[in-house]
């Protein structure tokens, strides 16, 4: 594939991500699920956080088990990262959780990535999860979760 083609198909994808995210913020699941499946049909190596936003629009669409999918390639895609850090990593991990939890309960299955992840103690000092990260993946009443101390907020 040349360079032009890659760029054109970054942008692509860039563009359905983002449409995508603008639809869930007014409230367009069904619009936004449709982005999102335009965009995961030519992107082929997602990054973790595309997965992770990926699996909430499934999960808000109520497609349970297509989210449980997305949710447990991105768990896998966050602990490979070598370009994440601990604390984004952890924040991910927060921001899929309880998502996933109601998800996996709709279609009665069981998830070891969840699992382990369910009730694991994590500090994230929110000075080093980008502001990108933080504004696409909010997490509101996150504070009350007695398994998750942020600092640096």
């Amino acid at each position: 594939m040349s360079f032009i083609s890659r760029l054109f198909k970054s942008m692509y994808i860039a563009r359905k991500i983002s449409n995508s995210w603008e639809d869930m913020a007014k409230g367009n699941v069904d619009r936004a699920n449709k982005e999102i499946d335009k965009a995961f049909k030519v992107y082929k190596n997602p990054l973790p956080d595309d997965l992770a936003f990926g699996g909430y629009v499934r999960y808000r669409a109520k497609r349970f088990k297509d989210a449980v999918d997305l949710y447990e390639k991105a768990l896998i895609s966050i602990e490979k990262s070598t370009k994440l850090n601990q604390d984004t990593k952890n924040y991910l991990k927060i921001y899929i959780r309880k998502p996933m939890a109601v998800s996996l309960a709709m279609t009665q299955e069981k998830s070891e990535l969840f699992d382990n992840i369910a009730k694991e103690e994590m500090t994230i000092n929110l000075k080093n999860v980008s502001d990108r990260i933080k504004s696409i993946h909010s997490m509101k009443d996150l504070e009350k979760d007695s398994t998750v101390n942020l600092i640096g907020s």
